[in-house]
This record gives C-alpha cells, structure tokens and sequence, in this order.
C-alpha cells in the first residue's frame, strides 16, 4: 500500500523527518510549516526539531539515521555529500529535490517564470532558472504591478498558508471580483471548490481570508452581548463598541446605574426582580432597612398541579395577579376537594354496610362477629400493614384496634371464650 503524507494525504515520494525519527510528512509540508508557518515541531509527537533530513520515501526500507546520524548532517554537507537549506535547517540528499523546495520559498516573479518556459517549448531557449530572485516581497509585488499589470490578492497572502511562488495573480478587475467570490473558476483550479469570497465586518469595512478569521476579529475588536448569546446561543449579533452595547444594554435589558457599576461596565441583568436584589446585595447601604428588606426579596408564584406538574408561574418576579394562574389555582383546589369528599362519602357507606352485617349476625347468633380487613378496602390501603399514623385507629387481622401494641390475630376487645380479661 502506498503510503500518504498526514499532513496532505497525498501519496510520498520524499520524506523528512528529525530526530524523533517520525517519518510520516512529506518534504514539501515540512518546508512549509518551517518556512510559511515558522514551526518546527513534528507533526506527530509535536517535539522541535532544529534540524532536518530529506531521503526518499521507500515504506520499511526508508533510510534512517538515528540520532546519531543528525550529529554527522554538518558534516556531510560540508563534504558535499548532501545539500544544506540554511534558511530551512534541511538536508538533502538529492540535489533535485533541494532544488525545488529553494524554489519554492524563492520569490521569483509568476509571470517571467511561466514566459521562459514557454520560450523553452516552442524552441527558443528560455531559461527560467537564470531568472532574478526579487529582494523582497515589497520589491515582488511592485515588479508585478509596474511590469505585467498583475496583483496579489493581500487577504489570501495573510490567510492562506503557502508559499508566495503558489499564491494565485489577478488582474485589477479580477481581484475585485475574487474578494466578492466572482472567480469562481480561477478559484477552484487552486483547490478552493465553492468559495464565496471573503467574509467582511461591516464596522472595519475589512475584509478576512474566513468565517474563522472574522469570528476571530469580532470577537476580539467588536462587542456581543452575553445576555442576548445565552438565550440564543445560535445567533451572533455584534455591536461596535462599548457605547453602542450600552445602548442595546438600556433598551433591551436592565443595567445598574448606580456610578460604581457603571465604571465596571457589563453589569446588567435579564429581569428587574434580579437587579433589585443586586442593588439590595451591593448597594444596600444607602437604604433604608425596610427598602433592603423588599429589594432582597424574592417573589414566586407558581402552581404545582395533582400530578406534580407546574401548570402557571409569574416571571421577572412581578407581583401583579394573572390571571391564568389565579384560574389553574382555583381549579385545582376544586379538584382536590372534590376528590376528598368522594372518598369520605366511599368510607363512609363501607363502614356502615359492615357494621349493619355484623350487628344482624350477632343478633342470630347470640355473638357479633368483628370487621375485617377485607372489608374496608378503602381504608386498609391507607391504614393497614401494622403501621398506621399516631392516635388513629388501626386495622388488625381479625378485627379493629383502639392500640398499636396487637399483634396476635385476634382484637384486644375480644377473646374466645368469654369476656376480656376474665378466665374461660
């Protein structure tokens, strides 16, 4: 299997690695992040690596030197046995590959590179090698305008990470068109499929290589307010400065304006009934003991119906009736007491059907027979089991309890046999 660069994913024929020994970046990528990008750390263990060697890639039969070998790289070099890139701190040991990373952090002028070479295939000798390297970018950028009426685009060279020889040239009217994403074509020939254009900020009137970069500088240069991105988080809205914040801060909020809050700045709030408890916490002191007692207070009014569900509230801690909730309160209120005169009247025709029973039995048979439990399904949901609440009586197997000391099987009133407490 052929193997792919981590940093580019495309298929290696050059590796550089340092003395971690990671050979898993392409010779190209690793120029970039130590020219472009100014890192020299390796793109696996994160470790600097000072110095560098370039050999080609060959899977498990790559050459390794260890860390022994970078030692001896100077030495080579000046042996010529490799090539040293002393702006880079790279060694190579092949001096076409040397070759091409030179020209690529070099900056020769686009335009007179790509005329030679078309000299050299139609026959006439062009030479793009003998090509003058321009001093600086400023010197660049200056050939190309006066010389070949072309232009870089300044928000790509600050935001796009390559090198200078593989950013793109336009035209003074295809560079406008580019920021506004109007050369699409041209665009994506680079590797830029549906690029838009630049974002902007309409305060800066600038213009930014992403949204990450813009998110960036409005996050940095521009004000948001957290009241507003709490409670929707999804949305971003900014606000030039501070004063414009404040404004938003008085028309849609409640800041404090007391002059020490004022100088801290941000100190605003989502509803009156939290900045009346600041004042009463912070600026208490300046009021009476009864205007500190009512700013602390807290107002609540909720209503929690049968099923422990909150069906009404109040917000902001205001103190004027709703009415919706003064209707679910009454409402539930009558449910509740609907429900405990249904299982009075229930208890009720219970307790006097067992009692007619029994009082016709005794009459019968000369000895009335003690209510159940089973007869009071009712109440001996509520009240049976041994427990029972303080001074109320409880239901036993056999019959009624005055105490909650039984716990034989019959009633304490009555006994086989004869009467209480008396011999059989």
């Amino acid at each position: 299997m052929e193997e792919c660069c981590a940093v580019c994913v495309e298929p290696m024929q050059y590796v550089a690695y340092g003395p971690c020994c990671h050979r898993d970046a392409c010779v190209e990528c690793v120029a970039r992040l130590r020219f472009v990008m100014d890192d020299k750390r390796c793109v696996i263990c994160q470790q600097t690596c000072e110095l560098v060697y370039t050999t080609r890639a060959m899977g498990d039969y790559t050459e390794s030197i260890g860390e022994s070998g970078f030692e001896k790289l100077a030495e080579r070099a000046r042996s010529h046995e490799l090539w040293h890139d002393k702006k880079l701190d790279m060694f190579f040991d092949d001096p076409a590959v040397f070759k091409k990373v030179k020209d690529l952090r070099g900056l020769q002028c686009p335009a007179c590179v790509e005329a030679e070479a078309a000299k050299g295939g139609e026959g006439g000798g062009g030479n793009p090698e003998l090509l003058e390297q321009h001093a600086s970018l400023k010197h660049l950028k200056a050939h190309l305008r006066e010389r070949h009426g072309l232009a870089y685009c300044e928000v790509c060279l600050e935001g796009r990470k390559v090198f200078v020889s593989q950013q793109l040239l336009y035209s003074k009217g295809q560079l406008d068109k580019h920021k506004f994403g109007g050369m699409a074509d041209k665009d994506n020939e680079f590797g830029q499929a549906g690029f838009a254009g630049h974002p902007s900020c309409k305060f800066c009137k600038k213009f930014f290589y992403d949204e990450g970069m813009l998110y960036t500088h409005m996050q940095t240069a521009h004000e948001t307010c957290h009241l507003c991105r709490r409670a929707h988080p999804d949305r971003f809205v900014y606000f030039r400065d501070y004063n414009e914040l404040e404004g938003h801060h008085r028309s849609g909020h409640h800041p404090c304006l007391h002059p020490e809050c004022l100088i801290k700045k941000f100190v605003v709030f989502s509803s009156p009934q939290e900045l009346k408890n600041h004042e009463g916490m912070e600026h208490g002191h300046a009021m009476s003991k009864a205007e500190r007692k009512e700013a602390l207070r807290l107002n609540v009014g909720f209503t929690v119906g049968l099923n422990g569900e909150v069906v009404g509230g109040e917000s902001g801690g205001g103190t004027g009736a709703n009415p919706e909730v003064e209707r679910a309160r009454a409402q539930a209120r009558d449910r509740a007491a609907f429900m405990a005169a249904t299982m009075n009247s229930v208890e009720s025709a219970q307790l006097e059907a067992v009692m007619r029973v029994s009082a016709t039995t005794g009459a019968e048979g000369g000895m009335a027979r003690p209510p159940s439990m089973d007869e009071f399904p009712d109440l001996a949901g509520g009240l049976g089991g041994g427990g029972g609440g303080r001074g109320a009586p409880q239901m036993m197997r056999g019959g009624w309890s005055g105490r909650g000391g039984g716990s034989s099987g019959m009633g304490m009133g009555y006994r086989p046999g004869g009467p209480t407490g008396g011999a059989s």
